[in-house]
């Protein structure tokens, strides 16, 4: 419950309270993006990124019933 932040980036030199929250942040420096999409293989910074894609696919099967042959 403190402000405190011990985790500090050596890059930017940017703080955070969790040591995720900054092995998350470092991906911003290194460009890698870990986590795929199963259906398009697009990929992800974060597991949050991910899920919030996955819906897409979800919403554009329901609004578009056909399917394009060439994509």
């Amino acid at each position: 419950h403190t402000e405190e932040r011990p985790h500090r980036c050596d890059l930017c030199g940017k703080r955070f309270k969790r040591s995720s929250n900054l092995q998350e942040h470092r991906r911003i420096h290194s460009g890698e993006r870990p986590f795929t999409c199963a259906r398009c293989a697009k990929a992800f910074k974060t597991p949050y990124e991910r899920r919030r894609h996955a819906l897409t696919h979800l919403a554009a099967a329901a609004e578009k019933p056909f399917r394009c042959g060439e994509c």
